[in-house]
């Protein structure tokens, strides 16, 4: 009959109704279940289809109640529609036949709560109820006979994919996981999010995963932004993990879309995307992987250095990473290292103060280096302080090292004795008399 055929006994159907989430559902069901049966597989079709129309009307009216405006206007035309039927008032028949008819695609196209491949099975039931409870659409004109499969396979689809969902999906469970998301608080790592996002979304279905991903992607994808939002990527990663099979091909379609369509504007955007979810490098076509490189390459330092930290950890395009900070500039180096770079950053602004003019170091110590002393380690300020101890005398004796070392001490990055010991050392202790005491 076109279902896919799918192995299930009575006594797994009596298991799987168990699921149902609502009473009434469970009753429309169990009475499809009765009539299957007896044998009666054309009333028990029939059935299924009711109690699908009715839990999904039930799960539109439970959007309306949480303030989905869309799905409001749609209970209150259906409730209207109900109210002059109970009236007597028949003119509004065929309006009722059609809400009906359209439930499928009202419940996919407006609110999500279906996916293509559920709106499939579920409109192939929708065809047999109508040849099963009006017997003339057999071109034969004889009685439509469905088999105990096709009907036993419609009660499963309709209990899978309705019945036993939670009452809110699609949209407003969405926006429900993006509150948390953005939230001022919301947690930080890949793991947390996992953790705080299970209950919504683990078991999750696809239409609503792959709606996710889409918002997750596309909400920041503006002009102003030049880089993925950090809650955003976070939680992408963490639906990734909690859905793979189905997250993973929608976030390599979705960034390679951001890439084709990107201009100079939010290109940043989707190369931070690229960047941060080593899934999407492979949805990537040889022109689109190019661009990639040449933007992370050629692009603004201060832009590209936004989601660099990314690209190192990401194994495809590390090395192209590693190149782009060898060519880096002080002024790009702090912003990198202030958004977490460690090592390789660092090694490179070692190499800068080695080959750079005194006035650049000086300047570089003042203000970029003078920032980041909060993220260095003992050994990045050992280093530091050797690099400028091996350069001209005039550069020991300007402000910029005496402005590093000042903040180095005020921000107990280094014991004092440890940090006087490495002036004297390095020959600083006549600039530095808490040094030369010693």
């Amino acid at each position: 009959m076109g279902c896919r055929m799918i192995g299930i006994g009575l006594t797994d159907l009596d298991e799987l109704i168990l699921t149902c989430k609502t009473e009434r559902a469970r009753d429309y069901i169990q009475e499809a279940l009765l009539s299957y049966r007896s044998g009666a597989y054309r009333a028990a079709i029939v059935v299924t289809w009711i109690a699908v129309v009715f839990d999904l009307v039930d799960k539109i009216r439970e959007l309306s109640l949480s303030g989905d405006p869309q799905a409001k206007a749609v209970i209150e035309d259906f409730d209207n529609t109900l109210e002059q039927l109970a009236e007597g008032n028949q003119s509004t028949l065929p309006k009722a036949l059609q809400f009906e008819r359209e439930i499928l695609d009202t419940a996919r196209n407006k609110f999500q709560l279906l996916d293509y491949y559920q709106y499939v099975d579920l409109r192939r039931l929708f065809e047999d109820r109508n040849r099963c409870a009006h017997p003339t659409f057999e071109i034969s004109g004889g009685i439509f006979r469905p088999s105990a499969e096709t009907a036993r396979v419609h009660i499963r689809n309709a209990v899978v994919h309705v019945l036993q969902q939670p009452p809110v999906q699609g949209k407003a469970a969405i926006e429900a996981v993006l509150s948390k998301v953005r939230s001022r608080y919301f947690p930080t790592t890949v793991e947390d999010v996992k953790e705080a996002l299970k209950q919504e979304i683990e078991r999750a279905r696809p239409a609503l995963v792959n709606g996710l991903v889409d918002r997750l992607i596309w909400d920041g994808f503006k002009p102003h932004n030049l880089v993925a939002s950090r809650a955003d990527v976070t939680a992408l990663r963490a639906v990734l993990d909690l859905h793979r099979s189905v997250a993973e091909p929608r976030v390599r379609s979705q960034v390679s879309k951001a890439m084709r369509i990107a201009d100079e504007s939010n290109l940043s955007n989707a190369c931070s995307l690229v960047a941060a979810l080593p899934e999407a490098w492979d949805g990537l076509d040889s022109p689109q992987r190019k661009q990639f490189l040449n933007y992370m390459d050629g692009g603004r330092p201060i832009v590209t250095a936004l989601f660099i930290k990314d690209a190192v950890n990401n194994a495809a395009i590390r090395e192209p990473a590693l190149q782009r900070i060898s060519r880096m500039d002080f002024k790009a180096l702090g912003q990198l290292i202030n958004e977490g770079v460690g090592a390789e950053a660092f090694d490179r602004v070692i190499e800068l103060i080695a080959i750079s003019s005194d006035e650049d170091v000086n300047s570089a110590l003042s203000l970029p280096i003078l920032i980041l002393v909060k993220h260095l380690t003992s050994d990045n300020i050992s280093a530091v302080i050797r690099s400028v101890a091996d350069r001209s005398a005039r550069l020991r004796y300007a402000a910029g090292i005496n402005n590093f070392v000042t903040a180095v001490r005020s921000q107990h990055k280094m014991p004092d004795e440890e940090l006087d010991k490495l002036l004297i050392d390095n020959g600083f202790d006549s600039l530095f008399p808490s040094a030369a005491d010693n």
